[in-house]
């Protein structure tokens, strides 16, 4: 059975920095060896491996973590399964948004709230933290309806604004 090339991306909310990609192909191919892993950025620009504007994934391995990224990030990403020459033999795109960092931060606000329920949590406080909610949703709208990974983007810089200025907004 030839191969029909598929992979899932995934992170772990405690771990936000490492994207996990499992190949979730079926059948099979006996010419490839590798594969490539490119993180295409709304802006035109790759996640890299500090060369190449890919990460190499050795076939022989399931599954694969990169610890790349340091915010959220709407992104085109594209595995391609090679030969031992290097040459493409299948390709595989999906645009996806990454959005544990702004869900690590709404669900540290929960927990907040739940430790201090002394503490009166404004309507402007919970404005905010519904407004972060609302970015990480119209992000995943983005995707799942128009596989937009940059309009995805815009929403995700949003959130890293109210992130990083958190003092004016919590």
């Amino acid at each position: 059975m030839p191969l029909t090339p598929n992979f899932s991306v995934s992170q772990t909310l405690g771990l936000p920095n490492v994207i996990t990609f499992t190949d979730t192909s079926t059948g099979s191919d006996g010419a490839i060896e590798i594969r490539r892993i490119f993180l295409l950025k709304a802006d035109g620009t790759y996640i890299k491996d500090g060369v190449n504007n890919y990460f190499s994934w050795d076939y022989a391995d399931d599954t694969i973590e990169l610890d790349v990224i340091n915010r959220d990030y709407g992104l085109s990403i594209t595995v391609q399964w090679l030969d031992g020459s290097f040459n493409i033999l299948y390709t595989k795109n999906y645009k996806v948004d990454l959005v544990a960092y702004v869900s690590n931060f709404i669900n540290g606000l929960t927990q907040q709230e739940t430790a201090l329920p002394s503490i009166e949590f404004t309507v402007d406080y919970f404005q905010q933290k519904g407004h972060l909610q609302t970015l990480v949703d119209d992000s995943n709208q983005a995707i799942a309806l128009g596989a937009d990974y940059k309009k995805s983007q815009v929403f995700l810089d949003q959130a890293y604004y109210i992130i990083n200025n958190q003092t004016r907004f919590f």
